[in-house]
């Protein structure tokens, strides 16, 4: 029989610093497994999260399976230079590599836009790492529908 676990999604706050580094750092070298030349900077990651925790602009969330902190999301809003219109973009969205297929994972995901309407944004934009997990039946199936392409060089 399968144990069903306890999964709990809940706001970030300057109590989850130490988690959400370790968390932080398994993405980056997730990611560099995948292509990506991503660095992780404790200092840099310190500032950051203690520059958006509290932030209105922003929203941060925490997963937590059993009690152990499995995930993080990561989401801002803001206006393009040229409109009034309030736009939603993820920035960070990821879930430990044991944990996913959980429920956890889109309910962030749906809180995200749930917030993003209460703040008044027109659209969600969300994004996903190649190599890492192919999002593209996923987003789909949650409403989503491909609208950019992004392409990168390293220098």
């Amino acid at each position: 029989m399968q144990q069903i676990r306890d999964s709990k999604i809940r706001k970030v706050t300057e109590r989850d610093i130490l988690n959400l580094s370790i968390l932080s750092k398994q993405f980056a070298k997730e990611a560099k497994q995948n292509g990506y030349n991503l660095s992780f900077k404790q200092d840099k990651f310190i500032n950051s999260f203690m520059s958006v925790v509290n932030n209105p602009d922003y929203f941060y969330l925490l997963a937590e399976v059993d009690g152990e902190a499995v995930g993080f999301f990561l989401g801002t809003v803001y206006r393009p230079l040229f409109s009034d219109d309030t736009i939603a973009a993820e920035m960070f969205w990821w879930i430990d590599k044991d944990h996913r297929g959980h429920r956890a994972a889109i309910q962030m995901l749906k809180s995200f836009e749930d917030w993003s309407k209460e703040v008044g944004a027109t659209e969600v934009n969300v994004s996903d790492l190649q190599g890492v997990k192919n999002l593209d039946k996923l987003y789909e199936r949650l409403g989503y529908s491909r609208s950019e392409v992004t392409y990168k060089k390293e220098l």
